[in-house]
């Protein structure tokens, strides 16, 4: 795609307009608002306003599923609140920001690959993030896939039924929109985007809780005896890791879900091709 200088300032403009109404809605903290304006605009200025529009699908909706009753977050296993900071922003976002950019650079054959890159990243992190707050309301009791018993709500690579329709959901949603687009002309084309799609997102949703279960780091707290992703608990006490790396954390998780994502959309473009 040919880079356009006046399309991409616009994107920050609109990126910046809609990501700070976010903060002031209390969705984004300060920071994560500065960091969703830098990958929105990242995201326009290589995929295009479509392209932008399909990440800002991700954000509102994500954020709106958040912001349903009926999750009692003193309970979750990790508590981070529904505000989105900076490192969940681009843990989710930076790899469709990379593969937007590199849409600008790259060689024509190639772009088709990049936008499915992109789309499939984006498509992981909606099926993730459905999956958890669809997951956490309706899914009852999840089951550890590492163990297969039942462990608490929010715990990290366990799944539920309701859960696994919620990052299907998700995935679909973004194969919606990219259909859409690339019906209409306003996407790179690219295989068949909608099935691809959705293929993707669902394969990164389970990798992100295939390495929640087997490599990001569990605590539990001496104190309390609950288990927990913090290293130090809300009660102050400096928990101890029971399974895991301790240098795996959620927000890794969720970047090398978004990558695989990425991957395997490429991937299949490139097999389809």
């Amino acid at each position: 795609m040919t880079f356009d200088p006046m399309q991409a300032l616009l994107g920050v403009a609109v990126a910046a307009a809609i990501t700070f109404g976010a903060h002031a809605a209390r969705m984004l903290t300060r920071d994560g608002a500065i960091a969703a304006t830098v990958v929105g605009g990242a995201a326009v200025a290589g995929a295009g306003w479509w392209g932008g529009a399909m990440l800002a699908l991700f954000f509102v909706t994500s954020s709106a599923l958040g912001r349903l009753p009926g999750d009692d977050r003193s309970n979750r296993i990790a508590v981070r609140g529904n505000r989105r900071d900076a490192v969940q922003v681009v843990a989710n976002g930076g790899v469709a920001a990379i593969c937007a950019l590199s849409l600008v650079l790259a060689p024509r054959p190639s772009a088709g690959v990049l936008f499915a890159g992109y789309a499939g990243a984006i498509a992981a992190a909606a099926a993730d993030t459905w999956a958890t707050e669809i997951g956490s309301r309706f899914g009852g009791v999840p089951r550890s896939l590492r163990t297969g018993r039942s462990v608490p709500a929010g715990t990290s690579g366990a799944v539920s039924l309701a859960g696994s329709l919620g990052a299907l959901g998700g995935a679909t949603l973004i194969g919606i929109a990219v259909a859409i687009g690339a019906r209409a002309g306003w996407t790179v084309p690219f295989g068949h985007p909608l099935g691809l799609i959705i293929v993707a997102g669902a394969a990164g949703a389970l990798a992100d809780s295939l390495l929640g279960a087997s490599l990001q780091a569990a605590y539990r707290c001496p104190n309390c005896n609950v288990p927990t992703e913090r290293r130090v608990h809300c009660c102050g006490a400096s928990t101890m890791l029971i399974s895991g790396c301790r240098y795996v954390d959620n927000d890794a998780v969720n970047f090398a879900a978004t990558v695989i994502g990425a991957a395997v959309a490429a991937l299949l473009t490139l097999g389809l091709g």
